[in-house]
């Protein structure tokens, strides 16, 4: 079992809680309208396709943390499905890296969308 695609795994996960934090958010700032609501659903709508992202980058990294697959088998499949360039084998530590920079963007994001509630509060 490779722990580092683990605690990544489980790092991603925490994103459950960041998503009802951003879903309480953005119904809260269309209970108060506004001309700030309009950039609240642009960031909304970003947010989701990061969550999306995130959830599927954590069931890959469960997946390489039990070995069911290979980061080979792995980058076949992303780029059959066209979810990748065919960049070659990437180490796991730049895959770890890149899962926990989006992870980071995610709550950045939650912050602008939290500070822009504020202001619209």
């Amino acid at each position: 079992m490779d722990k580092n695609a683990l605690i990544t795994s489980h790092l991603l996960a925490t994103s459950r809680y960041i998503a009802v934090a951003n879903v309480v958010i953005f119904c809260l700032s269309a209970y108060l309208g506004g001309g700030l609501f309009s950039i609240q659903v642009m960031l909304f709508a970003l947010l989701l396709y990061w969550h999306v992202r995130i959830y599927f980058d954590q069931k890959l990294f469960v997946g390489l943390a039990r070995q069911q697959f290979s980061t080979e088998d792995l980058d076949s499949a992303l780029s059959i499905l066209d979810l990748q360039k065919n960049s070659g084998n990437r180490p796991l530590v730049l895959r770890v890296q890149g899962a926990a920079k989006l992870w980071r963007y995610l709550v950045y994001t939650t912050q602008v969308q939290l500070l822009l509630f504020f202001i619209q509060s």
